[in-house]
Order: C-alpha cells, then structure tokens, then sequence
C-alpha cells in the first residue's frame, strides 16, 4: 500500500482532522491536525489504557503517539507519509512538549497540561510488571532489554538490529522480527523504544499484520527514548527544569551538537505552523459568526 493511499483530506493550510470516534472519556483537544488527549494529568490516561479495550472502529489506530515540537515540524513538512497518517488516526495522541501548550492558549484551543511519553511509561511500566501483563517490547538494545526484563521477565523482548526505514527489505525483515514475537491471540500492548519516526511507522505496520479475527490488535506505544530515561541509562531533566518547560534545552546542553540544527534552525518551523493555525482559526469564527 502506497502512502499516498492511506491520507485521508486535508486543508490547504493544516493536516486535516479526521472525525474519529473515541470509545473511552478522555477529552480531545484538535489542534495542528492531531486529536490531542487533553488532559490534566497522566493518571486519567494510564487507566483508560490499561481498562479500555481499543476502539474497534476501523477508521482509528490503536496507537499511542507523543508528538513534540520537532516531530509536528515534520508531519507538516512530509503530510502524506505513513507516520503523519498514523499520528492524525492514533488513538492517542499525548501533546509531549511545552511549546505545544503554550501555542494551544495563544490559539484559544487550550491543553490542560504537557503530558509526555517519558512520564507515562514510568507510570506504566510498573503496572504491566506487577500485574503481569502481557507486553512485547522493542528496544533500541540488549541493556535497555536486560534492564526491563529484571522487572518484567513475562514480557517479550525484541532489539532489531540497525535499519533504515526507508529501506523496503530491512523494514519489512523488523516488521517480520516484531511479528514473531507478538502474540496476538494474548499481547495486550507492543512498546516501542526507537524514536521517530520508526516507532509510528513499524506500529502502522504491525497493525497490518494483525489476523483479522483478532479486531484491531494490541495497544502500540510510540515511546522513543523513555525506555533509556528509566531505566537510568540516559538522565532526564530535574523536575524543576521540567515543570518549566525547559527540559528541551537540558536535552541540548547534554548533545549540543546534534541537537542545534534541530532546535535553532528546523524547528523554527513551528512559528509558521502556530501563525497558520491562527489564520485558520480566525476564518472560521469568522465564517461560523456570518
């Protein structure tokens, strides 16, 4: 299937919003053509995921993505790709980034609160373990897999070697890696660990795999580099940091060299796709008030 084919409409301006039903009672904030989870907090989130089965309706991915500044940057920039549908049509999608916030108030679409993907997998790591869940788990490396595997030793671990996403053949070698270890008679949740966009890319492909008698499959989490952040083999910001939304710039004085042409040069982006947010959004009070 060409990537072309899985875009739904979109405006000339934003990724279009797709009018997807919900089956559980977390409320949704539309804004830069993404259902976000509006919330005040994860603990709403984490129980709905872990009590309410994923919606069966075939138009919504049983998906959870955690879109940052940097990554709606890239889905305005590249609309038809297979991780931009994936992020409009997820069911979950967790606003991870203070600038999100922030633009959301300006825009009068406002979020109660960031709630990122790192936060949410501590949270939830803990009760998959404890209450034995079944999980798959893909990792960016046997540590992170050891590691998670001391508090989990039910779950399935899988660390797929380096690939290129854009490689047909090495794709398609890890979907098939991932498959084999996914029971999907059993698997209530597939967690991915190796960023953007691969992880939105290889849930949407498992979410092909799945046996049609098994409904729409187990609950994909998107978590990049949480898996690194818990289990201590990459630091986090101090809370304090976070709770100012500043943890981007702690990631940047830890890599400041790979980090600076994304956060000072392309994501300045981001003002452009916040002004033409705003455009839109002033047309159609205007046009609603005609």
């Amino acid at each position: 299937m060409s990537a072309a084919s899985l875009v739904g409409p979109r405006s000339a301006n934003v990724i279009g919003i797709h009018p997807l039903p919900t089956t559980d009672r977390l409320a949704r904030q539309p804004l830069f053509g993404l259902r976000m989870v509006n919330d005040d907090g994860l603990d709403p989130v984490l129980e709905t995921m872990l009590n309410v089965a994923p919606s069966n309706e075939e138009a919504m991915l049983p998906v959870v993505v955690t879109p940052n500044v940097d990554i709606v940057v890239e889905l305005h920039r590249a609309p038809d790709s297979i991780e931009a549908d994936v992020f409009r049509r997820a069911q979950y999608v967790l606003p991870d980034g203070m600038p999100i916030v922030a633009a959301s108030r300006l825009l009068r679409s406002p979020l109660q609160s960031r709630l990122t993907g790192s936060g949410l997998f501590e949270l939830l790591w803990p009760r998959l373990a404890a209450e034995a869940r079944p999980v798959t788990v893909v990792c960016a490396d046997a540590e992170i897999a050891e590691r998670l595997a001391r508090e989990h030793p039910g779950g399935r671990y899988v660390i797929p070697p380096i690939f290129d996403v854009n490689d047909a053949s090495q794709l398609a070698a890890v979907v098939d890696q991932v498959a084999q270890a996914v029971d999907f008679g059993r698997t209530e949740f597939v967690l991915f660990g190796l960023g953007h966009p691969k992880d939105a890319i290889l849930a949407y492909k498992l979410w092909l795999r799945r046996p049609a008698s098994m409904g729409q499959g187990p609950l994909c989490l998107g978590l990049g580099g949480s898996f690194a952040m818990y289990t201590g083999l990459k630091r986090r910001a101090p809370q304090f940091v976070q709770r100012a939304g500043l943890e981007w710039f702690y990631r940047f004085c830890q890599e400041p060299r790979r980090l600076f042409h994304r956060y000072f040069v392309r994501d300045l982006a981001f003002f452009a796709i916040v002004a033409r947010e705003a455009r839109a959004s002033v047309v159609s009070r205007f046009t609603r008030s005609a």
